[in-house]
């Protein structure tokens, strides 16, 4: 590792506790773990590649209200993490409605929360670092930021790092299968307000991965603002798009402030989500048949949704009911009916 260099792991919306019940009344495969699992191999891959710290872009949880036994089970495990003395900080989302649950394990010393406007001014490694932050701001974050970046007193902290977090929509960014395009509105920081100073900004909330980039007007440095995405796939609007984190290196020389070397995106597994769709003039003796024709052609650990290119009819909706489905779908494969695939 070069001596100048500084190693930062960068994620975001890790959603932990969706699909993830307490007291199941079924017994069938859930998504939960897979939250988990992708949760805990960022932390893994922290500890073992000698990172310098870690950053969590916001939505560490996948609501506001979460059962004890899910708040427990992560903070134990940041807890866990903490001691092998990587520091690491978290700025609330919007699902936490911009602010963690409150809990005993995040006094540790190397947990630090943006649960407010704040700065974190840190030395490492000949680095002088500043890492500020807020919690999500949930309206007219285009008309607040200008303020927000007052109360952090950014333009008067001088640092070779210096580093913007938060959990909000950056003008250009980009989600969903129709590509749109987050552009002026309240809700969206555009980039001209992006500071030019900043070495680079991260963010959480949109769950694409993606760097946009600001070009200082002044300047000739380059500003990226990286989304790492979410670690896994929430919803079927994500079903094409690859769940990962980042691996930054920044690097400095004697004279000049810290530039971002290497941006390196490390892919996390993700089951596939396939659609199957339901043709007109399937006979009900004949659904299951069909059925089972299309699921032995994909992965029998997917995740699939069934459509219709209009509502199914009322004999097959007899057979389409959520007990018949788990008897006849592989035991490793979740379920769910596009919106419109019942009739009124």
């Amino acid at each position: 590792m070069n001596s100048k260099d500084i190693h930062i792991v960068f994620f975001s919306d890790t959603h932990l506790g969706f699909d993830y019940p307490i007291r199941p009344r079924v017994v069938k495969k859930r998504r939960g773990h897979d939250f988990f699992r992708n949760f805990e191999t960022v932390l893994s891959y922290t500890t073992n590649n000698q990172i310098d710290l870690i950053i969590h872009g916001g939505d560490l949880f996948f609501r506001h209200k979460v059962p004890e036994f899910i708040i427990d089970r992560v903070y134990q495990t940041l807890s866990d993490f903490a001691e092998y003395q990587i520091p690491l900080y978290i700025v609330p989302g919007n699902h936490e409605r911009s602010d963690l649950p409150p809990s005993l394990f995040l006094k540790h010393p190397n947990i630090n929360i943006f649960n407010q406007v704040k700065l974190f001014s840190v030395f490492h490694r000949d680095f002088r670092i500043i890492l500020a932050g807020f919690p999500f701001v949930k309206k007219n974050i285009r008309g607040k930021f200008p303020n927000l970046m007052e109360e952090l007193g950014w333009y008067k902290k001088k640092a070779e790092l210096k580093i913007l977090i938060f959990h909000q929509a950056v003008e250009g960014a980009t989600v969903g299968p129709g590509n749109f395009r987050f552009r002026n509105s309240e809700d969206v920081i555009p980039l001209s307000l992006i500071p030019d100073n900043a070495t680079a900004v991260l963010c959480g909330h949109i769950h694409r991965q993606q760097i946009l980039i600001k070009t200082p007007d002044k300047m000739s440095r380059l500003i990226p603002v990286i989304f790492s995405g979410s670690t896994e796939r929430t919803s079927f609007a994500e079903k094409d798009e690859k769940k990962g984190f980042y691996h930054l290196i920044f690097n400095k020389s004697a004279k000049e402030n810290a530039l971002l070397r290497e941006s390196r995106f490390v892919e996390l597994p993700s089951r596939p989500m396939k659609d199957i769709y339901i043709e007109s003039g399937i006979r009900a003796q004949n659904l299951e048949s069909y059925l089972m024709e299309k699921i032995k052609r994909i992965d029998q650990d997917s995740i699939i949704r069934l459509k219709s290119y209009k509502p199914i009819t009322k004999d097959l909706a007899k057979q389409l009911t959520a007990t018949n489905l788990r008897q006849l779908l592989p035991s490793g494969m979740n379920f769910q009916f596009s919106s419109n695939f019942f009739a009124e």
